[in-house]
């Protein structure tokens, strides 16, 4: 407690404030600071936080209660030294409102950053831009090199934007591998596109994680305040600014990356159509709209039928028939793809079951089943496949599950892949020839077939084949069998025969039926 004069004299100071005063700021320094940080008219009582600094500069922080006299003492103090709870409120704080590995605002502080912001720019008449960037091949770093390495990419990729945005900008981190970008006062669309076109080609440029070079890039959305509705509130309208540069980002991703798109009308009725989807979708595993239709697989060298492919598909009320392309992903984001999946595997092993009672088929006949990332990587994953299998009177080796080859990268999804192996179940690697496939990973990994792209598919017999055939050749040499799939023509079914495929499937060989019509293409089965 101290006492002080309209001079600013200290009158009296009890024992707690002068060691206080010792050790830190001193009296004088003291009524320094509560005279210049309270309101300068008080009437009789006002209480706050008075913040200053002692002798080494760091921050002492106290709460103090002012009471104004009308006799010789003008005003006298209780304070309490708060500096240690201040800062642990502080780092508390900014903890809420910040990314822990970047120190960058997280969502919540960027959200209240754009609010504000639109509020300026209402009151100025000047638009602002966000940026929605979303970093390619994450994911890949961390499967492959493990997280480590993956956040030394993400810092990596933090320190990039924040160079090359422009002082003033704002840069937040909303996700695992997503970024946002605030840039005010953009007159024009084309300067936020320059800007992203700026933010792509710098993060474009590989990146060395402890001696390893990494190929990165980024997708960028973009999305301008021109036509947000002025009547909205300026928090709404931040939420909206970023889901549309949101939007935008996936419209760029779509694009194979390493692009910008800016957001439009068309991408907002994509999106609303898109979300009513992901509604639909859900009612329909509910109410269990979805089927399966099966595709012939045949042996290349006789045409003999030994195997077929179960393709989910989706009777939507408005938009028709719906292959897996249109609706997988929306199944991805929201979980379904577990129960999905699961629920594909166990018809499409009744189904194979039923027409072994009938004798349409042998025991050695298999049927493919389309698997998730997600849905190997559940712990139960082998042990429901067995289950299944079981249930239904087939052996593991009538089940080919087919798969992404990224799979064989991550150890979690190796692993199990290694455990199906073990038990019979067949293996496929599906999509081969599709971006960046790799013979090494290949290798290292669990595979009966592998299925050919149609982008490697799809050109022989117009040109050289011997790319292909080489291909060819070192899956078999790989101790594996060969599915070329889209053949869609007698000339090519007989040109990837001799160049030694093992195994066909397209729709010159028979095209997606459901179970009861099946059979009706059917010519021969295998033995």
């Amino acid at each position: 407690m101290l006492a002080v004069d309209r001079e600013g004299r200290v009158l009296d100071a009890n024992p707690a404030a002068r060691r206080f005063a010792d050790g830190a700021v001193g009296l004088a320094d003291l009524v320094a600071a509560i005279q210049t940080q309270m309101p300068r008219f008080v009437p009789e009582r006002w209480r706050g936080e008075i913040s200053l600094r002692d002798p080494r500069g760091n921050p002492v922080v106290l709460d103090c209660e002012v009471i104004v006299h009308t006799g010789p003492i003008h005003w006298s103090a209780w304070c309490r030294d708060i500096t240690e709870s201040s800062r642990v409120q502080s780092a508390l704080a900014h903890q809420a409102t910040h990314d822990a590995l970047t120190g960058l605002p997280n969502r919540t502080l960027f959200s209240r950053r754009v609010a504000e912001a639109i509020e300026r720019s209402r009151r100025d008449d000047r638009d602002l831009a966000v940026m929605y960037v979303d970093i390619d091949r994450l994911k890949d770093v961390n499967d492959t090199l493990g997280h480590d390495f993956g956040d030394v990419l993400i810092t990596t990729i933090a320190r990039r934007l924040a160079v090359n945005t422009r002082p003033g900008d704002v840069v937040g981190r909303v996700g695992g591998d997503e970024f946002v970008v605030l840039c005010e006062r953009t007159d024009d669309e084309d300067t936020a596109l320059d800007v992203a076109r700026r933010m792509c080609s710098a993060l474009a440029a590989p990146v060395v994680l402890r001696g390893i070079e990494v190929a990165s890039g980024a997708s960028v959305g973009v999305a301008t305040s021109r036509g947000l509705g002025a009547s909205t509130s300026s928090l709404d309208a931040a939420q909206q600014l970023i889901q549309n540069a949101d939007t935008a980002m996936y419209h760029a991703k779509a694009r194979g990356g390493g692009a910008s798109a800016l957001f439009d009308e068309v991408m907002r009725d994509e999106a609303f159509r898109r979300a009513r989807l992901a509604v639909d979708l859900e009612r329909a595993v509910a109410d269990r709209r979805l089927h399966l239709e099966f595709q012939p697989i045949v042996r290349a060298h006789d045409s003999r039928l030994v195997a077929c492919e179960a393709l989910l598909r989706w009777e939507h009320p408005t938009e028709g028939l719906l292959a897996p392309a249109s609706f997988i992903d929306l199944a991805e984001q929201s979980g379904l793809i577990v129960p999905i999946g699961d629920w594909v595997l166990d018809d499409a092993a009744r189904t194979l079951a039923r027409w072994m009672d009938e004798g349409r088929v042998n025991r050695k006949f298999r049927v493919h089943v389309n698997v998730s990332a997600r849905q190997v990587a559940d712990p139960h994953f082998v042990e429901k496949v067995s289950t299944i299998s079981g249930l239904h009177g087939l052996s593991p080796a009538n089940i080919a599950l087919e798969f992404d080859e990224t799979l064989l990268g991550r150890d979690d999804t190796l692993r199990t892949l290694q455990s199906l192996h073990r038990i019979g179940v067949q293996l496929t690697i599906d999509h081969f020839g599709r971006g960046g496939s790799s013979l090494t990973t290949l290798r290292n990994g669990p595979a009966d077939h592998v299925k050919l792209d149609a982008s490697l598919t799809g050109t022989v017999g117009f040109g050289d084949d011997s790319l292909f055939r080489s291909v060819v050749q070192l899956v078999h040499a790989l101790a594996a069998s060969v599915v070329a799939e889209h053949v869609t023509s007698a000339s090519q079914h007989e040109r990837l025969r001799t160049l030694g495929c093992d195994y066909l499937q397209g729709h010159h060989i028979g095209r997606p039926a459901r179970a009861e019509m099946f059979w009706a293409g059917v010519n021969s089965v295998g033995d």
